[in-house]
């Protein structure tokens, strides 16, 4: 491998570490966002690169029931769009079926898990 290959892949690596960051930064900033469909982006985001750090996020403020009116969003609460998050992250689905109405059931259901699993952190 020569130079100047090797100067290729440490660009592409830097890149993908500053992408990386920013994709962070971005769901942190979505979850803890008041605005109800950057909450729902957010918890997507988290569900889709499947890294359970999010997951004391996605329980913080579970049981908001504001819907969102987005077009990509529509008619979904954010407590519905953090525990299908949830339900992904910890491939474990609740023992009711999740709906737009906040459930304490599931709720605790998930907090548990968490829990069990070492995902939350100690204050």
């Amino acid at each position: 491998m020569n130079l100047t290959t090797m100067k290729k892949y440490i660009s592409i690596l830097i890149v993908l570490c500053f992408l990386s960051c920013n994709e962070d930064k971005e769901i942190v900033d979505l979850l803890s966002s008041h605005n109800t469909t950057d909450i729902i982006k957010g918890a997507k985001m988290a569900a889709d690169t499947q890294h359970t750090k999010y997951v004391p996020l996605l329980l913080d403020n579970s049981f908001n029931a504001s819907i969102s009116t987005n077009l990509f969003f529509k008619g979904i609460s954010v407590y519905e769009g953090k525990m299908n998050a949830l339900r992904r992250l910890l491939k474990s689905s609740p023992p009711k079926e999740i709906t737009f109405e906040p459930d304490s059931t599931i709720i605790k259901y998930y907090t548990k898990l968490a829990e069990s699993r070492n995902l939350l952190s100690k204050k």
